[in-house]
């Protein structure tokens, strides 16, 4: 099972929420949702919340206030951290306001809320970089054969740049031995194939053969779980990834992360912004504005060429 980000490290005070049955009005409570311009996977996140609440028998508030654990040091207790409090706020905020027959905005039910000051502050995420993502590859090859499906997964982010759903949601026949290709399941269901480095290859040959071949897992995906019973999940691999601290042990790297990371030095070692464009599957070039952003020192250096050119003349 899928584990909750919301109650993950604590022992639930209730049933899991795949097991019950939708909230009332739940198609309409969807609907509100997209209407008020939340993503996808932020209606899914909210759904979740809105059938706790519903199913504890508590308002809005008095679930937040049950939920939320304030950190007490003297007790050892760590406490929620406050991006989750947030999170929870907004859900909550959303989902009362939905279902007050007063008809209550968002801010009037906010207003009413519990407040994330005072809760400990999360572990960031660190911008990360080419030496540091290396690093990381290398500190995760040293746990051994235990962690080979997660150096493999390394590879094929640093290599191509994928989501991290399309890298959970491989399998065996994504892999073209002979054409040196990958394919890539992407968003509303579109395929692309991306040219696959021989050492990348080699990687993923040794992770086949003798990782998983022996396990003989039950279903035709690439990555499972750490039980392989069922394919591997992005949160859980988000998870595995937090346990690898940056270099400095204060945050922590995403597989979103490496994704920028490939993206920018592709984008800044001048390869084609079509290529770019196909290799991490977006439809549009304007999608990879993000990436063209030069920083200070390329600046310097353009600006001291131009000038040095112009001295000469």
């Amino acid at each position: 099972m899928q584990p909750d980000p919301v109650t993950e490290g604590r022992a639930p005070h209730h049933e899991p929420t795949s097991r019950r049955p939708p909230i009332p009005g739940a198609e309409e409570y969807k609907e509100f949702l997209r209407k008020k311009g939340c993503k996808p996977g932020t209606v899914t996140a909210y759904m979740r919340i809105a059938s706790r609440i519903h199913y504890s028998g508590l308002t809005g508030d008095e679930w937040l206030n049950q939920e939320a654990v304030t950190p007490d040091p003297r007790q050892g207790v760590q406490g929620t951290a406050k991006k989750t409090v947030g999170v929870m706020r907004a859900a909550v905020s959303y989902f009362e306001s939905w279902r007050d027959p007063k008809g209550l905005t968002r801010r009037e039910v906010s207003m009413k809320l519990l407040s994330a000051n005072g809760f400990r502050r999360g572990e960031e995420r660190e911008a990360a970089e080419g030496e540091d993502v290396s690093t990381l590859g290398d500190r995760v090859k040293k746990g051994g054969k235990d962690k080979e499906p997660l150096y493999t997964i390394l590879c094929i982010l640093g290599e191509t740049g994928a989501r991290v759903a399309e890298v959970c949601g491989m399998q065996l026949e994504d892999i073209d031995w002979d054409r040196r290709e990958l394919q890539f399941h992407g968003k509303r269901g579109k395929t692309r194939k991306v040219a696959a480095t021989n050492e990348l290859l080699v990687v993923l040959r040794n992770y086949v053969e003798n990782v998983r071949a022996p396990i003989q897992p039950p279903k035709n995906h690439l990555f499972y779980g750490k039980r392989w019973e069922t394919p591997i999940w992005t949160t859980g691999l988000n998870r595995d990834l937090r346990e690898y601290k940056s270099p400095d042990g204060k945050g922590y790297f995403t597989p979103h992360q490496i994704r920028h990371l490939v993206a920018t030095d592709l984008v800044q070692g001048g390869t084609a912004l079509p290529i770019v464009r196909d290799v991490l599957g977006h439809e549009s070039i304007g999608t990879l504005n993000p990436y063209l952003k030069s920083t200070k020192e390329e600046q310097r250096k353009a600006l001291e060429q131009r000038a040095r050119k112009y001295a000469k003349a």
